[in-house]
């Protein structure tokens, strides 16, 4: 049996996370080669792009959490180098989505549609996601400095929430969906803030 220290090595792990990405964007082209779309096919990739948005939110929120957790092994540190990779094809997914809802729903409608609460919170997370695939390159690092870049890009959790409003505000969703999204997004954070109660204390102890 191959050891998951080999498994999730570099370099295969930069080459399994990359098609692990597209593996959503290979579901809709096996749907529309299979004619699996639907009555409304632009609906459809609008809810599976962004369902995928939603998943990969949920994992980039979880891989702090397991380095932590699972410090003894090594994968959990590596999987901590791609994380800007899974956060940029999250934002690129979110784009699809909005972009493929204003095609479906240009004129009068998507102007009436813009001012529905889902609409409104949907766009909110986008223009966060938006702004911290701007910033993840390092260069933005160096030049915003390391405490603003950090304080920037924590608001990754506040999206992850405003994404699950937008899914339970849509008026087509079903609820249970967004309440499974939110419980893996409501550990990883409990998780996070566990974790960070006991380094101010462990410090303040010292």
């Amino acid at each position: 049996m191959m050891e998951v220290g080999r498994v999730f090595s570099d370099p295969w792990l930069k080459w399994e996370i990359r098609l692990l990405l597209c593996v959503p964007c290979f579901h809709i082209v096996v749907m529309i080669l299979q004619g699996r779309l639907g009555s409304n096919p632009v609906e459809t990739m609008i809810l599976e792009t962004g369902e995928a948005t939603v998943h990969l939110l949920v994992a980039v929120m979880w891989i702090s959490p397991l380095r932590v957790l699972l410090s003894r092994f090594d994968w959990p540190k590596r999987l901590l180098r791609h994380k800007r990779d899974i956060g940029v094809a999250c934002w690129i997914y979110a784009s699809v989505h909005l972009t493929l809802y204003m095609l479906d729903n240009l004129g009068g409608t998507l102007l009436e549609n813009l001012q529905k609460p889902f609409i409104v919170v949907g766009i909110a997370a986008w223009i966060l996601l938006t702004l911290l695939a701007v910033t993840s390159p390092q260069c933005m690092l160096r030049k915003l400095g390391g405490k603003r870049w950090k304080a920037l890009h924590r608001s990754v959790y506040g999206i992850a929430v405003l994404a699950c409003f937008h899914m339970l505000l849509k008026e087509k969703s079903q609820p249970m969906s967004a309440y499974l999204h939110f419980i893996p997004l409501l550990c990883a954070e409990t998780i996070r803030l566990g974790l960070h109660l006991r380094f101010r204390f462990q410090n303040l102890s010292s």
